[in-house]
């Protein structure tokens, strides 16, 4: 799986609370910040746990990303789906602003513009795309 939406979107809470963490190797976005580390990440994990489904906890906004992560599931044989969090921007804004409060998280606001600014939609071209309509966990404000 390769997560695609803006930071807030809780694709991480999605991830906890869809997948099987027995079957399911998540190599975390916010763990790993280079591409390099990310895949170097991924290549390590599967090798330790090659039964294990993979899920790329990333934003996975642009197409230059996602191919990355594309090329590599492939490269060991995986089918790809792309699980795209449909969350809106004020959404976003506001769980961020509920993540930091809550768990020391910070995520700056002009990380969430500039993600809109060059976010590509997924496309079946690429992979399997799931769509998920955001239920926003934190009301955002009026």
């Amino acid at each position: 799986y390769i997560m695609v939406g803006f930071p807030g979107a809780w694709k991480s809470s999605w991830i906890r609370s869809q997948l099987n963490p027995e079957t399911t190797l998540v190599i975390k976005g916010d763990t790993y910040k280079t591409l390099p580390a990310f895949l170097k990440a991924a290549e390590e994990g599967h090798a330790a746990h090659p039964e294990k489904n993979l899920v790329f906890d990333t934003t996975g906004g642009t197409l230059e990303r996602r191919a990355a992560y594309l090329a590599f599931a492939r490269k060991i044989g995986f089918a790809v789906k792309c699980v795209w969090i449909q969350t809106d921007l004020k959404t976003a804004l506001a769980q961020v602003k509920h993540r930091e409060a809550t768990e020391g998280v910070k995520v700056p606001a002009i990380a969430l513009y500039a993600y809109q600014k060059h976010f590509v939609a997924p496309t079946e071209d690429e992979c399997e795309v799931i769509k998920i309509a955001s239920v926003p966990l934190v009301a955002p404000p009026l």
